[in-house]
């Protein structure tokens, strides 16, 4: 926390922007023991086999942020930058509290004790983190790179235009989004499908499995990619309509494309 106002103004930020930030990130870190616990319980979720569990609660908390506590704190409340965070923490809390009762209730196959939390590591811990080191290591993969990013685009830009210019980025990194959740889905319901196959040495279903995981990714990719390159300004309006950010968000979200798929077709 002591660091978040030092690192924005590092990033190039002004006050203005540095103070909205800070309204934001304070709440969110403050309760990142809420998404923590959730995602921990979805993940034991997942374990479970419980997958149409899991998409309920993660689809209950895009409703609950989108088109209840956003327009509360927003519009109704007009809090800013603050609301926009005790939309998310609020959304994500929800949904937190019920999967966590249940579970301590022994709603599920797993019945965790509130002892638990006080007693010594399992012996199982250690080969449970090693599991996640991939995990670890790409999403710095995705961090590291974006700080640099983000410190250059302050370097190049000036105080008028900085706004525009992260907000013209911050587009493209959302339409990015929607891309790779899709391909991530599919690639998430595919390892435990094909690690069952494996384990029933049923190599042929491994194999069907992962064409349709190809097909399907390749596909939905291919799509997407023709709508940035092809209408990148009418994609960009999903955030704004302003000229000044269009400038710089269209050629984010044409460009990013337009490079992934020339390096596709090196690599090939």
């Amino acid at each position: 926390i002591p660091i978040l106002k030092p690192a924005a103004y590092w990033f190039g930020a002004n006050k203005e922007i540095v103070d909205e930030g800070f309204d934001y990130i304070l709440p969110v870190i403050a309760c990142a023991f809420i998404p923590i616990i959730y995602l921990t319980f979805c993940g034991t979720l997942l374990a479970e086999g419980r997958t149409m569990i899991f998409a309920l609660l993660q689809t209950i908390t895009l409703i609950l942020n989108v088109l209840l506590f956003d327009p509360l704190f927003l519009i109704v409340f007009k809090w800013g930058m603050t609301g926009n965070a005790l939309a998310t923490i609020f959304a994500e809390g929800l949904p937190m509290i019920v999967i966590t009762t249940l579970y301590y209730c022994g709603k599920f196959s797993v019945k965790p004790k509130f002892s638990d939390l006080f007693k010594k590591f399992s012996p199982h811990a250690i080969p449970a983190l090693k599991v996640g080191f991939s995990q670890l290591f790409y999403q710095l993969s995705l961090a590291v790179p974006g700080i640099i990013l983000r410190k250059f685009l302050g370097l190049s830009s000036t105080e008028e235009t900085f706004v525009d210019i992260v907000a013209g980025f911050n587009a493209q990194i959302r339409f990015y989004q929607i891309v790779l959740m899709v391909t991530a889905a599919i690639t998430m319901g595919f390892l435990p499908c094909a690690s069952y196959a494996v384990g029933a040495t049923r190599y042929k279903r491994v194999l069907s499995l992962l064409k349709h995981v190809c097909w399907i990714s390749f596909g939905w990719t291919l799509i997407t990619m023709i709508f940035t390159v092809g209408i990148p300004s009418q994609i960009s309006k999903m955030f704004s309509s302003s000229p000044s950010y269009l400038v710089y968000a269209t050629q984010f979200v044409r460009n990013s494309n337009e490079y992934f798929i020339k390096l596709k077709s090196e690599l090939s």
